[in-house]
C-alpha cells in the first residue's frame, strides 16, 4: 500500500484543499439554514462534491504517517489503529449524509426550516479537521508556527462571526419578523438574503469588538438574550485573540529583535568609548552581512551542542560540495572524514580581516568555504597570491612545526572552517592513516601553494 508522508509537498497541499472546502462546508451550512431556509440544485451539488472530497480525505488518511515521540510511524496497521482510533469516528459522522433520512419529510419546518436541511448539521463537526491540518502544518520544520497560529486565530474569528450573525438573523426569522424585531426595524425583512447577511454580520463584528454603533439594537427578549451571550463569547474571544496576536506577531521576528539588541550594544559600548565611528561603521557592516547570510548573529555554538549524528549532518550541509573539493576530505576514509568534520569550527571575517599574522605560531588550518583572501610578505606591499573557495592555508606550517612568514587577509567577507592544533594533533595521533592523507596531500599541492612553497612561503 503507497503511503503518504505526514510532511510531503502532496500532503500539505491536499490539506490546503481540505482546508478551504472546511471553510465552505461551514459557510454554505449556516447559511442556507438561516437564510435561504431551502436546498436547492446547486447548493446541494456543492454540499456532495464537498463529500466526496471528504470522502478520499479519509481513505488519504488511512495511509499518512504520523509522528509518535519523535519517530515518523510508518507500519500500515499502526497508521490505521492510530486513525480508527482517533479521528475515524468524527470524520465518519461529519461526511454521513444523514439528511438522506428526513428526504420523505423535506416539507416538514422546524424553525423556519426544512428538517432536511437539519441534517447537514453534522458536517459543522469538519471544524475539528481544521485544527487537525493546523496543528501538522506546525510540525513542519520549513514553515514558521506562528503563522499558523495566527491564521488559527482568525479562522476562529471568522467562524464566530458566521455563526452569531446567522443566529441573530435566524432570532427574528423564526418569530416571523414581529414589529419589534432588529429585521423589521432596520426594514429588510424582504430584501435579498445578501443584503440580510451582511447586516447581520456588521451587528456581529461591532457587539464583538464592542465598538457597538448603536444603529442595530436588539428589541425582544430573545434578542437580548442572544445579545448578551454574544458579547460574553464573543468579546471575550475576540480580546482572547487580538492579545495572542498581537504577540505571536512581536516574537514571529524575534531572531531580528536579537540581532537589533546586539548591534545596539555593541555599537553604544564602542561609542561610550570614543572608538573611532569609522570602526564601528565596520562592526555593524559585520552584524548586517551576517543577518543577511544567516539570518541570525551568527552564534554556532548550537551546532557543538548537538548530538554527533545531527552534527556532522548539519556540517556536511554546511560544507556542501566542498567537502569532494577539498583534498584532506576527499582523501579521507568515511571514519576519519567523520573525525574530521566534527572537530570544524565555523568563523566568519569581514573585509580587511588578518586571519594570519607573520611570525605566529601555527594553531589553526583554515578551509575557506566563501569569500577570497591574500597572501601578503608585507601588508603594504601587493598581494602575493589570491586564495579562493575551496582553497586550504595554515596547514603546511603546522605540520612542518615553525612559525609562519607571512600574512594572510581577507578581501571579501569570507566564512571558512577551523581546525585547531589540539584537534589536529588529537586526529593524527588517534588515526594512524591521518598521516598518509597528509602526505598524499602534500604531494598533491595545488600551483597556488607551489609557487607560494617555492618562494620559501611557509603557510
Amino acid at each position: 500500500m503507497i503511503l503518504i508522508k505526514e510532511n510531503s509537498q502532496f500532503r500539505f497541499f491536499w490539506d490546503l484543499f481540505v482546508v478551504v472546502m472546511v471553510f465552505l462546508s461551514l459557510i454554505i451550512i449556516p447559511y442556507q439554514f438561516c437564510f435561504l431556509h431551502r436546498t436547492s440544485f446547486n447548493s446541494s451539488l456543492i454540499i456532495y462534491l464537498i463529500d466526496i472530497i471528504f470522502l478520499i480525505d479519509i481513505i488519504f488518511n488511512f495511509r499518512t504517517t504520523y509522528r509518535e515521540n519523535g519517530i515518523d510511524i510508518k507500519d500500515n496497521y499502526l497508521i490505521r489503529k492510530n486513525y480508527r482510533r482517533k479521528l475515524f469516528k468524527i470524520d465518519l459522522l461529519a461526511n454521513f449524509p444523514i439528511e438522506l433520512f428526513f428526504l420523505l419529510w423535506s416539507d416538514t419546518v422546524i424553525l423556519g426550516s426544512s428538517l432536511f436541511l437539519f441534517g447537514r448539521f453534522f458536517r459543522l463537526f469538519r471544524i475539528y479537521r481544521l485544527f487537525v491540518i493546523f496543528s501538522r502544518w506546525q510540525k513542519f520544520e520549513w514553515m514558521n508556527s506562528g503563522y499558523i497560529r495566527i491564521l488559527k486565530f482568525f479562522s476562529i474569528a471568522f467562524i464566530m462571526v458566521h455563526l452569531f450573525s446567522s443566529a441573530w438573523f435566524l432570532s427574528a426569522y423564526i418569530a416571523s419578523f414581529p414589529a419589534d424585531s432588529w429585521v423589521v426595524m432596520q426594514n429588510i425583512e424582504n430584501a435579498d438574503p445578501g443584503t440580510q447577511y451582511l447586516r447581520s454580520a456588521y451587528w456581529a463584528i461591532t457587539t464583538m469588538t464592542t465598538v457597538g454603533y448603536g444603529d442595530i439594537t436588539p428589541h425582544r427578549n430573545t434578542e437580548y438574550i442572544l445579545s448578551i451571550l454574544i458579547m460574553v463569547l464573543g468579546a471575550s474571544m475576540y480580546a482572547f485573540i487580538i492579545g495572542n496576536v498581537a504577540s505571536l506577531v512581536s516574537n514571529l521576528d524575534a531572531a531580528r529583535g536579537k540581532y537589533n539588541d546586539k548591534v545596539n550594544t555593541a555599537t553604544q559600548f564602542l561609542r561610550a568609548r570614543q572608538i573611532d565611528p569609522d570602526l564601528n561603521a565596520r562592526v555593524k557592516q559585520y552584524f548586517d552581512y551576517i543577518w543577511s547570510q544567516h539570518g541570525s548573529m551568527g552564534d554556532d555554538d548550537f551546532i557543538h551542542n548537538l548530538p554527533k549524528p545531527l552534527r556532522l549532518e548539519v556540517m556536511r550541509k554546511l560544507l556542501g560540495s566542498l567537502i569532494e573539493e577539498i583534498p584532506i576530505f576527499r582523501l579521507s576514509s568515511p571514519i576519519l572524514r567523520i573525525e574530521l568534520l566534527s572537530a570544524l569550527v565555523p568563523q566568519t571575517y569581514p573585509p580587511d580581516s588578518i586571519l594570519v599574522y607573520s611570525g605566529e605560531a601555527a594553531n589553526e588550518v583554515y578551509f575557506l568555504s566563501k569569500g577570497n583572501v591574500g597572501v601578503y610578505m608585507e601588508l603594504e606591499q601587493a598581494a602575493t597570491c589570491n586564495l579562493e573557495c575551496g582553497d586550504t592555508f595554515g596547514d603546511m606550517s603546522m605540520l612542518l612545526n615553525e612559525k609562519r612568514n607571512v600574512f594572510v587577509k581577507s578581501s571579501s567577507y569570507c566564512e571558512v572552517f577551523i581546525l585547531s592544533k589540539s584537534e589536529f594533533d588529537r586526529i593524527r595521533e588517534t588515526y594512524p592513516e591521518f598521516k598518509d592523507v597528509i602526505m598524499k596531500v602534500a604531494s598533491n599541492r595545488s600551483e597556488k601553494v607551489i609557487k607560494l612553497i617555492e618562494q620559501g612561503i611557509v603557510l
